[in-house]
């Protein structure tokens, strides 16, 4: 009887994963100041570009990838994602996919658009650091990124 309850299980968990729609993408980064595609799931675009942004009041000069994600569907959806970034070739957070530094998510109305910009921290992970600009020593630099469980679901 044991068996049968653990196939029983095993056939729902599969069913149940099969109306999830999650995806993950790595990302070719290269730095360039044109939006770059990243990925396209249920409607929604992904975009990548990278910014010399300066703060001359707060000393501050970094290059930042901006992110931009585009809704191009006739409802309002809720965007989640996990963000993975790599420095000098390795991944500083892949260790902790569950956490909630690296988990962002966003709502987009219908057929809008939404994009990270300089030091503007407030939409978490439209934006983050590639490299500092103001230290000539400075040796970390954002190799890669990877977008992973990313899940778009509709607003009601």
């Amino acid at each position: 009887m044991k068996n049968i309850y653990k196939i029983f299980l095993l056939f729902a968990m599969i069913f149940l994963m099969s109306f999830s729609n999650v995806y993950s993408q790595k990302v070719n980064f290269k730095r360039t100041e044109k939006w770059q595609t990243i990925n396209k799931v249920d409607g929604v675009s992904f975009y990548y570009k990278v910014a010399a942004c300066t703060d001359s009041l707060n000393g501050l000069s970094n290059e930042m990838v901006l992110l931009k994600l585009e809704n191009k569907k006739n409802i309002a959806v809720k965007v989640e994602w996990n963000l993975f970034k790599y420095y000098n070739g390795k991944c500083i957070n892949c260790d902790t996919e569950k956490n909630s530094e690296n988990y962002s998510f966003i709502t987009l109305q219908p057929n809008s658009a939404k994009e990270g910009a300089c030091f503007d921290y407030g939409v978490k992970n439209l934006s983050f650091l590639s490299k500092m600009l103001n230290f000539s020593s400075n040796t970390s630099e954002l190799t890669d990124f990877e977008l992973k469980n990313i899940a778009v679901s509709a607003i009601k």
